[in-house]
């Protein structure tokens, strides 16, 4: 998600990660670890997981400019691929 991350044009794509009901500290370590640059909201009361649904980690949420959800995908994904990043294009040029 990181290569994905400074792929993209910040422009017209925002990419969020949320930390769903987890020990933040834990989270912030991990970030360092791998260098994540992306902003990190932390959702501790559940609030945005029960609004989508979230049944698990990790899961994507594709959202268009006008908020709504195009594209859900559960498990790990490698979004750098050409596969991914054409799909995300389209969205992001909409």
């Amino acid at each position: 998600m990181q290569k994905l991350h400074e792929m993209l044009p910040k422009d017209n794509f925002k990419m969020l990660a949320i930390l769903n009901k987890d020990d933040p500290a834990l989270a912030d370590s991990f970030a360092k670890k791998l260098d994540l640059t992306m902003p990190i909201l932390n959702d501790q009361d559940n609030k945005v997981g029960a609004v989508y649904g979230l049944t698990g980690v990790p899961e994507t949420f594709i959202v268009d400019k006008q908020g709504i959800l195009r594209e859900k995908f559960i498990g790990p994904a490698e979004w750098d691929t050409p596969l991914y990043v054409q799909m995300l294009m389209k969205y992001s040029n909409q």
